[in-house]
């Protein structure tokens, strides 16, 4: 099991009302249960809760946090929604990375929708790995990423280009969908 150093000692989170304080518990719990050993060495790793992005659209909030252990770091963006009847607050690991600025929680969406279709099976549920593409980008101007959809027993690779569409958007291409295993 790993050990996180609690997001609620943070200066960042003193302010918090109680839904985000539980929203932050929640994320802890989380962390220490789902073996992050893909990132990290077994042991302590610092959690810290950088922001909370309110989504008006669709009534979610977005929960940004860094996790860092020596000289290795990664954001996180989990969901975080609240249940109509109980009112009860559900929050969900989106994705981990280690490319910034992070990508919207509604493009990774249309992505990983689309990466299903290639996969033939829905990868909503699998964990994601987007990581800054060791190319780069490309001659024009476009940003590359590979997206790792994993879980225990199987693994998705994707090259995904990303392109500003001049309007507060983006254009993204899937290249090369290959399986691992």
């Amino acid at each position: 099991m790993n050990s996180i150093i609690a997001a609620e000692t943070s200066p960042a989170a003193q302010a918090l009302s109680s839904e985000e304080q539980i929203t932050l518990e929640q994320i802890r719990d989380y962390l220490a249960v789902h073996v992050l050993s893909v990132f990290f060495r077994e042991g302590k790793f610092d959690y810290t809760h950088l922001a909370f992005q309110k989504d008006f659209w669709n009534n979610n909030a977005y929960a940004i946090g860094k996790m860092q252990q020596d000289n290795k770091s990664f954001y996180t963006l989990f969901t975080v929604s609240k249940t109509w009847f109980w009112h009860e607050i559900q929050t969900e690991f989106m994705y981990i990375t280690n490319d910034n600025p992070l990508p919207s929680p509604l493009l990774v969406t249309d992505i990983t929708k689309v990466a299903s279709n290639f996969q033939g099976k829905d990868l909503s549920n699998y964990h994601l790995f987007i990581a800054k593409s060791k190319n780069g980008s490309l001659q024009n101007g476009s940003k590359l990423q590979q997206w790792l959809f994993f879980n225990i027993d199987e693994a998705f690779d994707f090259d995904i280009s990303l392109t500003d569409d001049g309007y507060g958007g983006t254009y993204f291409y899937i290249r090369n969908p290959l399986k691992q295993n």
